[in-house]
């Protein structure tokens, strides 16, 4: 892990998460706390090593990884904490995170780890999908909602960088990873489109390197999701049968030669796999046929 300056004001923390922060010679403000406590240690050092006041945290949403040292450094600073209305909910109520990814039912403790069970911490300031912008002090921070990944993912702009969370994914994170995880199609899609408006941005995304060509990789992360689509698509239209959830999802693994090895990695790449089948049914591509189970069949529209 290491700190690195955009400029005087601005930077990140790498680790597992990215996590930005801007500052002055007196204060700072985090963008995430992630869920390494080695990483945390690091940020907390530096924070009291240069005699600094963390006024405030802004999560952009409420995935573990984003959210997790939330309560660990309120416990030490006891900062603001500012996040999206309904990713509050999560970050307050971390289990019913959890439980939405087994149908609603209490999860079982296998797939309760500290990537998306984590400690629950007070929002503070629960902003509405109406706030644009916030002022914390002297620092004002643009706000572009971009829900897909998440209820109410945000990217945080700030003196020409975007913190952009996971809205868009990097080029070598696409590269070693078949799927990534969101859980609508179309919301993603739309937000992606709309942040190529900041291209003259940097933009630091929460996993991976610093995002060169924005325009570029956000085509990259599009054409991904179409190519997903046209697997599924194409499923149909050579099986005429009806499938399962369970089969169409054993299916679409074995196109990928996608491997899980994790009840939690499994759970991840079916939630994506099902925002992609919702999507489907919504446009008339695949329908769905009651028998005793839900099962799946291609629709009126797919050709």
């Amino acid at each position: 892990m290491s700190k690195i300056s955009i400029n005087k004001k601005v930077g990140f923390f790498t680790g597992d998460t990215n996590l930005g922060y801007v500052k002055n010679n007196n204060e700072i403000i985090l963008i995430d706390t992630g869920c390494n406590r080695k990483t945390t240690n690091f940020v907390c050092n530096f924070i009291k090593e240069n005699n600094l006041n963390l006024i405030a945290i802004i999560n952009t949403h409420s995935h573990a990884d984003h959210c997790g040292e939330n309560y660990y450094y309120r416990e030490i600073f006891n900062p603001i904490i500012y996040a999206d209305e309904k990713e509050s909910i999560f970050i307050e109520n971390p289990q019913l995170k959890v439980n939405s990814q087994f149908l609603g039912a209490n999860a079982p403790n296998r797939i309760k780890n500290k990537f998306v069970f984590s400690n629950p911490c007070t929002v503070d300031i629960k902003l509405s999908s109406d706030i644009k912008k916030i002022k914390v002090k002297d620092f004002e921070f643009e706000l572009i909602r971009n829900e897909g990944h998440s209820y109410g993912h945000l990217s945080i702009l700030y003196d020409n960088v975007i913190f952009g969370g996971d809205l868009v994914i990097s080029e070598e994170i696409l590269n070693k990873h078949k799927l990534s995880f969101y859980i609508n199609i179309d919301s993603l899609i739309e937000g992606l489109n709309l942040i190529k408006n900041y291209s003259n941005y940097l933009y630091v995304p929460s996993h991976g390197n610093i995002i060169k060509d924005l325009h570029k990789t956000v085509d990259l992360n599009i054409n991904r999701i179409k190519d997903i689509n046209d697997i599924i698509i194409n499923i149909f239209i050579n099986n005429k049968n009806k499938l399962s959830f369970e089969e169409l999802y054993k299916k679409i693994f074995e196109k990928l030669n996608l491997k899980n090895s994790t009840p939690t990695e499994y759970y991840f790449n079916i939630t994506t796999i099902n925002a992609h089948i919702s999507s489907l049914i919504n446009n008339k591509k695949i329908k769905i046929i009651m028998d005793n189970l839900i099962k799946l069949k291609a629709g009126d529209n797919l050709c």
